[in-house]
């Protein structure tokens, strides 16, 4: 590996020369990106489609005690300069906001519900095998009067069974 060191470059201030430092050459192993910024962190700066439409959270310090608790804009990329944060053009005002808190409205992808039917099956599956299951009471729950509602509750239902 050899070092290449740039040339100075001008900025747009004709009075200010900047230098860019040297930079170890790696013909195919890095991506320029790499070489310039260092490696792109994942947890650092999360990523998610732009243009989708997001719910700001706005902190009590941002709002009056009635007021809404959120604001809806769209995303416009990862705040690259904040840790885990968002930048979200706000729909109300027009102006760019970064925030570490914010819900995505998916509109072309459906979000997986569970209806009030899925429910009960699910708790009556849970109450079925703990009937068939029951596992002795510990120490630690001897006089609740919760497990001994439960405890009354499995018999009568052994009782119905039989």
């Amino acid at each position: 590996m050899s070092k290449v060191t740039l040339v100075p470059f001008h900025s747009t201030n004709s009075n200010d020369v900047k230098y860019a430092p040297p930079i170890a050459y790696q013909p195919k192993t890095v991506g320029a990106h790499d070489q310039l910024f260092g490696t792109f962190n994942y947890n650092r700066t999360p990523l998610a489609p732009l243009g989708t439409k997001v719910i700001i959270h706005e902190k009590p310090t941002q709002r009056s005690s009635w007021d809404p608790h959120g604001k809806e804009g769209w995303l416009t990329g990862p705040a690259l300069h904040h840790y885990r944060h968002f930048e979200v053009a706000v729909a109300e005002t027009g102006g760019l906001r970064v925030s570490d808190t914010i819900e995505f409205l998916a509109t072309k992808y459906n979000m997986p519900n569970t209806s009030s039917e899925d429910q009960i099956t699910a708790a009556i599956d849970e109450l079925s095998s703990t009937i068939k299951h029951p596992q002795q009471r510990t120490p630690f729950l001897n006089g609740d009067t919760t497990n001994n509602i439960l405890q009354e509750f499995v018999e009568s239902c052994k009782l119905l069974r039989a």
